[in-house]
């Protein structure tokens, strides 16, 4: 890299700013010398960081690593309206340095700085901090050297990633929900499958990561929610969580069916794959829009970036981007050895509501053969029995099923493959009713305990409004009015 460095520096900058550098245009002149600002005292490693910096600069200057697509799509570096390039990630933590934001050029020039000048932690430093940048730098390296150059050593990225038992990734699709707007067309995610020292792959060792929009307060507690979502007043970042509790969440909870994809990637682009999700998960968050920038399209730019520039396939809508039409193009795209991107996997994740009506209406049209196939005395009994299994009441239902044991036992009734998928299908529809009752129980407990709460606070409000009143204490009283208040801000200066 040195014959590509400036080879002369000098402090003779003569506009600097106030953090001690000239403008960029400044910096360096047609004959590729340094100019940096004047300065009367510094500390010899502070001086000596400047110095590297601009030379770095200067650097890519000559060699163009910054302007390479697969560099600015890190950062989601795109051109704005006055020509300046803007990141389109918001997240300091995504950037080596505080000057990493101000241009693609001086995001490069701070990772190379950082990589070279700060000590390495215990998690390696900033090169396993932000993994797909390293990679970036590690790549170009060995394109100039000709030889390759091994990456550090992260042993958190190790531990985590386990990529000698990842199985699969699949991109999942949560069945739109009228729960909340920015549920109407569904939601998109990965799951990482992972094999268990059998070679099976149990639920409980599958994670998930998924781009979710940033909040302060509960979405269903936010009246202009649907307007912000609309408007781009949120930023989304990714999210971890077990495979079992995102099932929870929408095949239990919220009766939401899950459709399952396999994505089609070498062992290389896996191992890519998960390294940007590693960076992204700690040092990413993006401007979020309901319609053109959501959990959809944000997930396809991740997997995206672990691919070659040639496979980019790209998502944009006319008018919008909703999750299902962005797999469309996906399922369309083929991968080098010609099977497509996306795979669909024929075995559906039902909700608990999906499941208990399918295996309702199964149950209807077993019923009539059982009571068929039972002697004719039991039949009269058993019809009725069948018909209380379905009354509203919970406690009918407990007596019905209580009565069609002693009859159907004793008796032999019905043909025996008949009686058991009947058993199966009771147990599927009052696992979904007894979860049904439990949210309706928990939601019941948690507005009680709320409403105590707010009761327990008002109280509470009159009467420091009271001591404030009888000894004078303005700020008391100024305080408990902006604890009330619905800005955050003031809320929390309130406390303060």
């Amino acid at each position: 890299m040195r014959a590509r460095l400036p080879r002369i520096v000098a402090r003779d900058a003569r506009r600097c700013g106030a953090d001690g550098w000239p403008e960029d245009e400044l910096l360096l002149d047609s004959a590729n010398h340094v100019h940096l600002c004047p300065r009367a005292a510094a500390a010899p490693a502070a001086v000596a960081r400047q110095v590297a910096g601009a030379l770095l600069f200067g650097f890519d200057r000559a060699s163009g690593w910054s302007a390479d697509p697969a560099w600015r799509r890190l950062n989601r570096w795109v051109s704005s309206m006055v020509g300046a390039a803007r990141a389109g990630n918001v997240a300091p933590s995504g950037f080596a340095g505080e000057r990493g934001r101000r241009s693609p050029r001086w995001d490069l020039t701070t990772t190379l700085e950082a990589t070279w000048l700060d000590p390495a932690d215990e998690s390696g430093g900033v090169s396993c901090r932000l993994m797909s940048q390293a990679a970036f730098v590690r790549a170009r390296l060995a394109a100039l050297s000709g030889a390759p150059v091994p990456a550090p050593r992260c042993t958190g990225f190790e531990r985590w990633a386990d990529l000698d038992h990842l199985a699969d990734v699949e991109v999942v699709l949560a069945a739109p929900s009228t729960a909340m707007v920015g549920s109407l067309f569904g939601h998109l995610f990965l799951r990482l499958v992972y094999r268990d020292e059998d070679g099976a792959t149990p639920p409980h060792l599958s994670r998930t990561v998924a781009f979710l929009a940033d909040n302060d307060v509960p979405f269903e507690a936010d009246h202009g929610y649907a307007w912000k979502g609309i408007t781009g007043f949120y930023t989304a970042s990714l999210h971890e969580r077990l495979f079992l509790d995102a099932f929870r969440e929408y095949a239990v909870t919220e009766g939401r069916d899950l459709r399952r994809w396999r994505v089609t990637l070498t062992k290389a682009e896996r191992a890519a794959l998960m390294t940007r999700i590693w960076t992204v998960t700690g040092a990413g968050q993006y401007a979020y829009f309901f319609f053109r920038q959501n959990c959809a399209t944000l997930m396809m730019d991740l997997v995206e970036d672990a691919l070659p520039l040639g496979r980019a396939v790209g998502h944009a809508g006319l008018v919008a981007s909703p999750p299902a039409s962005t797999l469309e193009a996906w399922a369309e795209t083929r991968g080098p050895d010609g099977r497509p991107l996306l795979t669909f996997v024929p075995d559906p994740v039902l909700s608990f509501d999906h499941e208990a009506r399918l295996t309702s209406r199964q149950r209807a049209e077993l019923e009539p053969r059982i009571v068929a196939g039972s002697p004719a005395g039991a039949r009269g009994a058993l019809a009725e029995a069948f018909r209380e299994a379905r009354a509203p009441s919970p406690a009918r239902r407990s007596d019905a099923y209580l009565r069609l044991a002693s009859i159907l036992s004793p008796a032999n009734a019905g043909p025996p493959d008949d009686v058991y998928a009947w058993l199966r299908d009771s147990a599927s529809v009052e696992s979904h009713l007894s979860v049904l009752s439990n949210l309706q129980a928990e939601a019941r407990a948690d507005a009680d305990r709320r409403a105590r709460v707010r009761t327990a606070r008002d109280e509470l409000a009159r009467e420091l409004r009271a001591r404030a009143a009888s000894r004078g204490e303005a700020t008391l009283g100024l305080a408990v009015g902006r604890v009330g208040d619905d800005d955050q801000e003031r809320r929390m200066e309130g406390y303060r």
